[in-house]
């Protein structure tokens, strides 16, 4: 968690976020995490900020593939390359715009420990959901 900018910190000029979720299904904080424990895909989006959280103009969204062999550690790992990846090439989509249908939850906070372990206990039938079956 970056914290939240105030959008008139940069003036009339856009400030672009790489979010580690789907918004706007998947916002705020541990949205990996949440995603799981929701039975929600798991994805980064970069967007626009605004004066709600993770809530601006959306630029792209890439699904983060899931494989039958995957362990909570290695869809971690290829979730964050993902976004490093997006990060690093962000500026080539501040001229898109895409519309979202999909339902809008609030953003999260924190992911307790106690639903982590929920989360964790979950994450195989989650992930028997969300196998990317073109990928494998």
């Amino acid at each position: 968690g970056a914290g939240i900018l105030d959008t008139g910190f940069a003036g009339n000029k856009p400030i672009i976020n790489v979010h580690p979720g789907i918004i706007p299904t998947s916002r705020g904080l541990d949205s990996f995490k949440w995603a799981i424990h929701e039975g929600d895909p798991l994805g980064i989006t970069i967007h626009l900020i605004d004066d709600e959280v993770d809530k601006g103009d959306i630029l792209t969204i890439r699904h983060t593939p899931v494989f039958s062999t995957d362990t909570l550690q290695t869809i971690a790992r290829r979730h964050y390359e993902l976004e490093i990846t997006l990060m690093r090439n962000a500026l080539q989509y501040l001229d898109n715009r895409i519309e979202m249908y999909a339902p809008e939850k609030p953003a999260h906070m924190r992911m307790p420990k106690d639903i982590e372990a929920e989360m964790i206990r979950r994450f195989p039938e989650w992930k028997a959901k969300m196998v990317t079956k073109d990928l494998e």
